[in-house]
């Protein structure tokens, strides 16, 4: 999932894995994600949108 957020899309492909490789030994570190799966809460906004009529 990480790997298609913005921030890493516009990186050059050495850095987009040298920044997956330091996320993943930090995953592995902590003790709520070292072990495979996890629960990822997620926060979404939305803006709507609408064209004014023409005059």
């Amino acid at each position: 999932m990480i790997a298609t957020r913005s921030g890493m899309l516009i990186l050059s492909q050495p850095e987009g894995k040298a920044a997956t490789i330091r996320i993943i030994k930090y995953l592995r570190s902590a003790p709520e994600t070292a072990h495979g799966e996890f629960d990822l809460p997620l926060l979404t906004a939305v803006l709507r949108a609408r064209l004014a009529p023409d005059r």
